[in-house]
């Protein structure tokens, strides 16, 4: 079904064979098939499916997705292996007793060891293991999940319970959910987070599009600046989301997102509206360097003259532009030619007939300068 609830279907749209793990990114569903000893995966929709996307495993179980891999506990070969999700390529990167479930978070991967009673947890740069992290004497732990405070973890047996602890394994609470019938998957939902929003600035009539970049954004979120609703909501991934801007008054505005389990995040003057900047008044007047853009006192019947110098550009530094119109005394032949060279250097010639010739020197304006132009006419 949805997350929302919607279009619920008891039937699961893929066939697997002891499936025995999960893990699931924007794009794609991944799954530890026990007796086949690979990883499956397909696009969320079902399409695509890959039953051997990682293979040569050995009773494959948990899984857990961070970054650019996914994290197998591959349970009876007693390793935990780390394949790229670009293409399911896979390495060993820690040999370990039984590892059961898998939980992770940017820092630190946490597995679960039923025979060995405990939880344990290594860097993600793969140094400092630490296989007996947490310690649950009488109990077998099976579950285990993550959020940004605690790592949490089921009691099999034992306390049959859900437990957990924080990041650093301290505080240890092996009966934080008690009385559970033999307890298995678990799964914690960390509450959105707020990294930036681009661009944080707008007018107050609104319609900016605006950017959030975090985590933890479910699809169904809603998102509100200044306390009204953000319109045009896309959800591009679990971290990322896109809206325009309602209207607002001047000054910083909160931005909110909140998740239909009702966990939410605020960032205070996470946009704020301000009057558009008036725009630039003409500065002072640009002209071309050196002379470069000189108009020749006058054009002969035949003959040629210079227009512009070579890489001809006004104190402003913009390039000097000509142009030339003419009208022929005689019909419509116009009796003339521009010739413009490669480094800029640009001639009129003519060719002995009465003409009427306009030539317009141009440069565009700046920011702090007006633009440039200069007509002359000659006959």
């Amino acid at each position: 079904m949805k997350i929302d609830g919607s279009e619920p279907d008891p039937f699961w749209f893929i066939d697997v064979a002891d499936p025995a793990g999960l893990a699931v990114t924007d794009t794609h569903m991944y799954w530890a098939e026990d007796g086949n000893n690979r990883i499956g995966r397909a696009k969320l929709d079902g399409s695509e499916i890959e039953r051997n996307f990682v293979t040569d495993l050995n009773g494959p179980h948990g899984l857990a997705v961070q970054g650019d891999y996914l994290y197998i506990a591959n349970t009876a070969g007693g390793n935990i292996v780390r394949a790229a999700l670009a293409d399911g390529t896979a390495e060993v990167l820690l040999n370990v007793n039984g590892p059961q479930m898998l939980a992770t978070n940017s820092s630190y991967l946490y597995w679960t060891n039923l025979s060995g009673e405990s939880v344990g947890r290594f860097a993600l740069s793969g140094s400092d293991p630490e296989p007996g992290f947490i310690s649950q004497s009488g109990s077998w732990t099976f579950g285990v999940a993550v959020d940004v405070d605690y790592v949490y973890w089921t009691n099999y047996t034992g306390g049959q319970s859900v437990a957990r602890a924080l990041l650093d394994g301290t505080e240890i609470d092996a009966s934080f959910v008690p009385n559970q019938y033999y307890p298995v998957g678990l799964a914690a939902v960390s509450p959105p987070t707020i990294a930036s929003v681009t661009p944080n600035v707008g007018g107050p009539s609104g319609g900016t599009r605006i950017t959030i970049d975090g985590s933890s954004y479910f699809q169904a979120a809603e998102v509100t600046v200044g306390g009204s609703e953000c319109t045009d909501l896309e959800w591009v991934s679990s971290s990322k989301v896109t809206c325009t801007v309602p209207a607002g008054t001047i000054g910083g505005a909160t931005v909110e997102v909140v998740n239909p389990d009702e966990q939410k995040v605020e960032l205070a003057d996470g946009f704020t509206y301000e009057d558009p900047p008036p725009p630039p008044t003409p500065g002072q007047p640009q002209t071309p360097v050196n002379g470069c853009a000189k108009a020749p006192a006058n054009v002969p019947l035949a003959g040629t003259v210079r227009l512009l110098k070579p890489g001809c550009e006004t104190t402003a530094g913009q390039a000097v532009k000509v142009k030339v119109k003419a009208r022929a005394a005689r019909g419509d032949v116009q009796y003339y030619k521009v010739i413009r060279k490669p480094n800029g250097r640009t001639l009129l010639k003519t060719f002995g007939y009465p003409i009427k010739l306009t030539v317009t020197w141009s440069a565009k304006p700046t920011a702090t300068a007006a633009a440039y132009k200069k007509v002359r006419t000659y006959r």
